[in-house]
């Protein structure tokens, strides 16, 4: 849990190092949460993976990122020491973060293969 707790607090302290970087106005401006639906597996037409997504605004810049994730491993990690076991559980959740910066179409995606990692993409041309 203070693993969770810890890596949480140097995400936000990242973020934040992204948008004072680029602008003085870092406060996030708006925080927009909605359930996110998709086919993960078109073999099973029905089956959709639902999941609470969190984007956040600012004045130049946006965060995209699971709001379910962190309850997923906190609850984890709870029924790990309850159990005393060492039980490997999995609980699918989105691990990609993207990170827009709009004053310099920078567009960052931080993801969870065996360790964070942070890359650099083209910005998205929007017709």
């Amino acid at each position: 849990m203070k693993k969770l707790i810890l890596s949480s607090i140097l995400l936000l302290l990242s973020f934040s190092n992204l948008l004072l970087a680029q602008e003085n106005d870092a406060t996030i401006k708006a925080v927009i949460t909605y359930a996110f639906s998709h086919l993960r597996d078109t073999t099973k037409g029905s089956l959709l993976y639902t999941e609470n997504m969190d984007l956040f605004l600012s004045t130049n810049s946006s965060w995209y990122r699971s709001a379910d994730k962190d309850s997923i491993k906190a609850l984890i990690s709870a029924n790990f020491k309850a159990s005393g076991n060492k039980v490997i559980a999995y609980i699918p959740s989105i691990e990609e973060e993207l990170f827009l910066n709009f004053a310099n179409h920078t567009f960052l995606i931080k993801d969870n293969f065996l360790d964070d990692y942070l890359m650099e993409d083209d910005w998205p041309a929007i017709n």
